[in-house]
């Protein structure tokens, strides 16, 4: 439980600390190289670490190998959160304020409850933190119930030989 809590804690900083990077943008033009450098290895941080947050749950059902291959299965399926993470609508000045459920399919639609109480849209640091928060919880989410039906499956066939 221990392992799990900490790995979640890590993966909500991480997320905050993109989230404080990606505020340092131009909002008038294009991210500079360096910044969307980093943005991108943020990206991939915070979704190795919500693959690996729910790991604690496979301890004692698989061996190394089985391990590593329900994690590389979790990554793919982990795949379609990244590309609708990344694209998105184009932000047209003037036009509607981005929607959460844009790029968080899972939990946006929760999330822009929030955001349209607190935030002023796209560039705003609240929307930024509940976007890349809410990219860290559906691909660990995703895991979490990938790794509950395989622990479940592996049991199964104990049971039934």
């Amino acid at each position: 439980m221990i392992r799990f809590f900490a790995a979640f804690v890590y993966g909500v900083i991480l997320a905050a600390i993109a989230a404080i990077v990606a505020g340092f943008g131009d909002l008038g033009g294009p991210a500079p190289v360096a910044l969307t450098i980093a943005m991108f290895l943020f990206m991939i941080l915070i979704a190795a670490m919500a693959l690996v947050t729910p790991a604690p749950l496979l301890d004692g059902v698989f061996s190394g190998m089985g391990r590593a291959q329900v994690m590389l299965a979790s990554a793919v399926i982990s795949l379609y959160f990244i590309v609708a993470f990344l694209v998105n609508p184009d932000i047209w000045a003037g036009g509607p304020e981005p929607l959460l459920s844009d790029r968080v399919p899972l939990f946006g639609w929760f999330l822009d409850a929030f955001t349209s109480q607190i935030s002023n849209g796209g560039a705003d640091p609240v929307f930024t933190l509940l976007a890349y928060l809410g990219f860290y919880i559906e691909i660990a989410f995703v895991s979490t119930v990938i790794f509950f039906l395989v622990r479940w499956g592996k049991k199964k066939i104990r049971i039934d030989g």
